[in-house]
C-alpha cells in the first residue's frame, strides 16, 4: 500500500471520529412566576422625593427601570424631583428567562431643594404658565436681532404685521413642572408637546440663565436646536435669545 492511500485512510479516520457527535445539554431551569418576585420599594418618609428599591429574590440578577433611569444593583436608590405617581418595572434574569413585574409609588410634592432657583416659578408657575408674543410692546418689534443682551431688537426689527404675516402671532407657548417639566406650543397647526430644562450658558463673554427645549422649539427657532438664552424673566415678561436673534414674550393676559 502506497504511502498516499495510507495517508487517506488515517485522514477519514480523523474525520469520522470528529463528526462524532456527543449531546450534552444542561437543563436551565423553570422560569420564575410573576408572584414569586420579590423587592422591596422603600419610600422614608412615605411619599418622600428617594426612593430605594431592593431585590429580595434569591438567584437572580435584577434590573429595575423606573422611566428615567435604571440600574442592575441588587439595591438602588432613585431621585424623583417632581410630584406624581410613578411605576418601577423589575425584570429578574434567572437560569431559564427573564420575568417581570411592577410597582406604583407616588411622590407627594416638588422637592423646593430642586426648585429653588426662582426661574422656576417665574417660567412656570409651578402649575402652569402660558406665554404669548408681545404683540403691543411699546417698541413695536416683538422680534428680530441685536446685541446678544439686548431687550429688544436694535439690528433687524420685526413688526407685528411681519409676524403675522408668518403666520405665528397667535401662537401660545406653556411651561409647567406638574410630574415632569413640561413644555407645549400651540400653533395655527395644533399643539406639540416636549420638556425643558434650565442652566447657565455663556455667550461671548456673558453668563445668562439657559432654557433648554426637546421635542419641540418655541415660535422662532433660528437655528433648530431649542436652545436659548434668557435676558429678562418676570412675572409678565420673558425676553429669549438664540445668539443675535431675540423673542419677546408676555405672560397670556397682561397688557403693557
Amino acid at each position: 500500500m502506497n504511502k498516499k492511500i495510507i495517508y487517506h485512510i488515517i485522514s477519514l479516520l480523523v474525520l469520522f471520529c470528529a463528526c462524532d457527535s456527543v449531546e450534552d445539554r444542561q437543563d436551565l431551569g423553570n422560569v420564575l412566576t410573576e408572584n414569586q418576585l420579590v423587592f422591596d420599594l422603600i419610600q422614608t418618609p412615605a411619599g418622600s422625593n428617594s426612593v430605594v428599591f431592593q431585590n429580595q429574590t434569591a438567584n437572580i440578577i435584577p434590573y429595575y427601570d423606573w422611566g428615567t433611569g435604571f440600574s442592575n444593583k441588587p439595591r438602588t436608590e432613585a431621585y424623583f424631583p417632581f410630584a406624581g405617581e410613578y411605576t418601577v418595572n423589575f425584570t429578574a434574569f434567572c437560569a431559564g428567562g427573564t420575568v417581570s413585574t411592577n410597582k406604583k409609588f407616588t411622590v407627594d410634592q416638588n422637592d423646593p431643594n430642586y426648585f429653588e432657583n426662582p426661574i422656576w416659578n417665574l417660567l412656570t408657575n409651578t402649575t402652569g404658565k402660558t406665554w404669548v408674543w408681545a404683540l403691543d410692546h411699546p417698541s413695536g418689534h416683538p422680534y428680530g436681532n441685536g446685541p446678544v443682551d439686548c431687550l429688544e431688537p436694535g439690528w433687524w426689527q420685526v413688526t407685528v404685521a411681519e409676524i403675522e404675516g408668518w403666520g405665528i402671532a397667535q401662537d401660545e407657548i406653556t411651561f409647567d413642572i406638574n410630574g415632569a417639566a413640561n413644555f407645549s406650543i400651540k400653533t395655527k397647526d395644533g399643539i406639540k408637546t416636549g420638556f425643558f430644562d434650565i442652566g447657565e450658558m455663556t455667550v461671548e463673554g456673558q453668563v445668562f440663565p439657559s432654557l433648554k427645549i426637546s421635542g419641540a422649539t418655541m415660535s422662532r427657532d433660528e437655528d433648530k436646536s431649542g436652545l436659548y438664552h434668557i435676558v429678562k424673566l418676570t412675572q409678565d415678561e420673558l425676553i429669549v435669545h438664540q445668539e443675535y436673534n431675540v423673542s419677546i414674550y408676555k405672560r397670556k393676559g397682561f397688557m403693557y
